[in-house]
């Protein structure tokens, strides 16, 4: 839209009525002033740049003062921000103005401005002093070329996929790790103390690749993963293969975290589902490979290779993320130098860091996840110790966010949790975490102990739906990218996990095998689409250095939908089954048949009849009721998602919330 005001001028002072000095400071502010006025607002590619990007202009053209100088000015000021007429129309009309003669203090004031702006500037480049091959309007990537990019984006993969593999591997595995070590009675341990740190920890990468740089915060989580892999593989005690479990969760979290924040500081916003779905890819056969594998694994070489063959590569990656990732990659507040101020950002980076806020969400994370992981399994919920643990994790929680209030550079920003449309993609991560997790979690004792299955027959079940789960976040990216449009495919994704948990409700062991594969698939395929979609959604709604601690926060807030999901699901099975198998099941020795279908799923299938049968539907009801969890998650989920408000992505723009879909 045309501005009403450009066929005018402001006009410049005669350098006759006042002193030179004068002349020079009132004329530079106000070529400055009609900079604004001929350059109409637009959604600015980053959006602190669009002033900033005026005063250089400005001062460009008093103190160079040649056409060249001013064409220069004017295309770093707005770049591609502006359509060819806008452009044209501002060159010409601030190409008019006349040059005047430059006094000292003018020119030393705006060369200084103009070394802020290029010492700045130069923090965003991938290498100091060398040209950003990124620089091209026609390429996809920033900062890198496409070979390097796509070295890099392998690496990202790799330890994405290892890590997935490593999360999942446990759920074959610790029945023969705590076998070795005569203690069964800590299997749950071995779970959530990994859960803890890789919840727990989410928030620190962020913040701390902002300060120091995201290659280095990379290699530093990569580095962590492999040395506790290697533990894990060398412990002679079940405490230290626990401990090592507890610090692998904060390389693995971290080696995932950091791995999509790299990639997103270096591809373009409006091409970045495109790639976002290919790491949904590599999450989901890891997820799977680990899953199917490791019980092999444990079979046929032993357990310590399990960790042991994840070292060597978690140490290519290393090696590839070292010579491929760029050096100055984030805003590396810790380089910037000191300005005329006499303040150094570095270090007020470095002093300013939320450590507070960061021990208070670790701690609080921590309690709520041993509270819902230990109450009424391990503990009875009215126990002294599980109430204390809630009451401490709330009041952790207060303090952490009395914290993150006044904190200059907060772990946790809180207008994540409070403001539109960030608060929405936040909350649809828990939610999203909450139904799926309830879903898949509860689907294999569904198969076990309703359809009688082995645990390796259930686990193929969970396949096919894991695979659409993958082909659906392909598809998002895709459609992101080439329709530009973020909100339909999470409204579809909120619909379809709704549609999904009811779906389940209603399963039967007397249908048919293709139902029931039918009735499980659309919660992975929800997956799919609210992962990825939710994640872009953020990044195009947020600046590329706030990035860091976006990823990290909606990580952290999906993995307490997982915790949360898991933890109330169980919570509703396990006393809806005591009320089913207490009413359901009858005859001499239902009292005996009852307590042993509460020890084990698998004595089940040797349960004689009718008790088998009667036990059957008592699991059968017990878990019905565990999925409407789910429902009222996804229903809220739907609630949260239709009156969000989304841009469209546009070519080369940042994002802004007004005027969305």
């Amino acid at each position: 839209m045309s501005n009403p005001q450009a066929n005018e001028f402001t006009p410049l002072l005669p350098a006759e009525e006042h002193g030179p000095h004068e002349t020079q400071e009132q004329n530079l502010n106000a070529t400055s002033a009609e900079t604004d006025r001929l350059l109409p607002e637009q959604p600015r590619r980053r959006q602190s740049s669009g002033r900033g990007s005026r005063q250089l202009a400005a001062a460009a053209i008093f103190s160079r003062g040649n056409r060249g100088s001013v064409d220069e000015a004017i295309s770093s000021a707005i770049d591609d921000e502006y359509d060819g007429e806008q452009l044209t129309r501002a060159r010409s009309r601030l190409n008019s103005y006349p040059v005047l003669p430059e006094p000292e203090s003018i020119k030393k004031k705006d060369e200084e401005t103009i070394h802020t702006i290029e010492q700045v500037g130069s923090q965003e480049q991938g290498e100091e002093g060398e040209r950003d091959p990124g620089d091209d309007p026609n390429s996809k990537y920033m900062r890198v070329g496409p070979l390097r990019f796509w070295l890099v984006f392998t690496t990202v993969l790799l330890g994405y996929f290892v890590a997935c593999f490593d999360i999942t591997l446990m759920a074959s595995s610790h029945p023969v790790i705590t076998s070795y070590f005569n203690a069964s009675n800590e299997a749950s341990w071995l779970t959530t103390a990994f859960m803890i740190t890789n919840t727990g920890f989410q928030p620190l990468w962020g913040r701390l690749s902002d300060t120091i740089g995201r290659k280095s915060v990379y290699l530093i989580v990569l580095a962590i993963f492999a040395l506790t892999n290697l533990w894990c593989g060398l412990s002679n005690s079940i405490g230290s293969f626990i401990a090592a479990r507890a610090v692998c969760g904060v390389g693995a979290g971290g080696t995932m975290s950091m791995g999509l924040v790299v990639v997103n500081n270096l591809v373009k916003i409006e091409h970045r589902g495109t790639y976002i779905s290919h790491i949904n890819v590599a999450f989901g056969l890891g997820a799977a490979c680990g899953a199917a594998f490791g019980g092999v694994i444990c079979d046929s070489i032993g357990w310590r290779w399990a960790f042991g063959i994840q070292v060597p590569i978690i140490l290519v990656c290393g090696a590839s993320a070292f010579f491929t990732v760029p050096n100055k990659l984030g805003p590396m507040l810790i380089t910037r130098s000191t300005n005329k101020q006499g303040d150094n950002p570095g270090w007020a980076a470095i002093k300013n860091f939320d450590s507070l806020g960061l021990g208070l969400l670790v701690f609080a994370v921590a309690l709520f996840i041993l509270f819902f992981n230990m109450g009424g399994n391990d503990l009875p919920w009215n126990h002294p110790v599980i109430i204390v643990f809630i009451v401490l994790a709330v009041v952790l929680s207060a303090g952490c966010l009395w914290v993150e209030k006044r904190a200059k550079q907060p772990i946790m920003p809180l207008h994540l949790l409070v403001t539109h449309p960030y608060a929405n993609l936040t909350y649809a991560n828990f939610l999203a975490g909450v139904a799926s997790n309830t879903v898949l979690f509860n689907a294999p004792l569904w198969f076990q102990a309703v359809e009688l299955n082995t645990p390796s027959a259930s686990g193929l079940r969970l396949a096919a739906p894991a695979i659409g789960g993958s082909i659906a976040g392909v598809v998002t990216g895709y459609v992101i990218t080439y329709t530009r449009r973020l909100k339909p495919m999470l409204v579809i994704g909120s619909i379809v996990y709704l549609a999904g948990s009811i779906a389940i409700y209603f399963m039967d062991r007397r249908f048919n095998e293709a139902t029931k594969i039918v009735l499980i698939t659309p919660t992975p395929l929800s997956q799919g689409f609210i992962y990825p979609g939710s994640m872009m959604a953020a990044f195009a709604t947020s600046s590329q250095d706030d990035q860091g601690v976006i990823t990290t926060t909606l990580s952290l807030w999906r993995n307490l939908g997982i915790v949360v999901g898991v933890s109330i699901s169980s919570l509703v099975f396990q006393n809806m089954l005591n009320v089913h198998l207490e009413k359901g099941v009858t005859g001499p020795d239902a009292a005996y048949w009852i307590e042993r279908a509460k020890d084990s799923v698998r004595a089940v299938v040797t349960m004689p009849d009718p008790y088998q049968s009667q036990v059957r539907d008592a699991y059968a009801q017990a878990l019905k009721l565990s999925f409407i969890t789910a429902i009222v998650a996804s229903a809220i989920l739907l609630i949260a998602m239709v009156p969000m408000k989304l841009p469209r992505l546009r070519r080369g723009e940042s994002m802004n919330v007004a005027g969305g879909e």
